[in-house]
């Protein structure tokens, strides 16, 4: 699920690019390999405000640490939608609204399973990247 969300990302562009030119100087290509990227001294220290910049996944239970991504506990997802199964409409509701529960600390991040007709569906994914 993330290596494809990542693969997409990189695939479109669609991260913080701090060498586009709009900052002054000569803008860079991005480059074609993800492991290239990491290799930007702005973006070892900015991050690319993407999922790009969550390396490894973690058990609900585990503390959430630098690069890391963790599923909500049954318990988080009821606080935060009502229900320990919330649909895509409220993950949307909760996001438009700026309302999802911030519980992780800059640099990591958070998922929960969203459900249709009662059965997992999609992934639903926040947190804190970039400076």
């Amino acid at each position: 699920m993330v290596r494809k969300l990542k693969e997409k990302v990189f695939a479109e562009g669609d991260y913080y690019w701090p060498y586009d030119g709009h900052f002054g100087g000569e803008p860079l290509p991005r480059p074609t390999r993800r492991r290239k990227l990491w290799t930007y001294e702005a973006i070892q220290e900015s991050g690319t405000h993407s999922i790009l910049d969550l390396t490894h996944l973690i058990d609900a239970g585990e503390p959430d640490s630098f690069g890391s991504l963790r599923p909500l506990t049954a318990q988080e997802a009821t606080a935060a939608f009502g229900t320990d199964k919330p649909t895509a409409a409220d993950f949307e509701r909760l996001e438009k609204a700026g309302e999802l529960p911030q519980l992780a600390p800059r640099w990591s991040g958070v998922y929960v399973t969203l459900f249709a007709d009662g059965k997992a569906a999609e992934i639903g994914i926040w947190g804190h990247s970039g400076d």
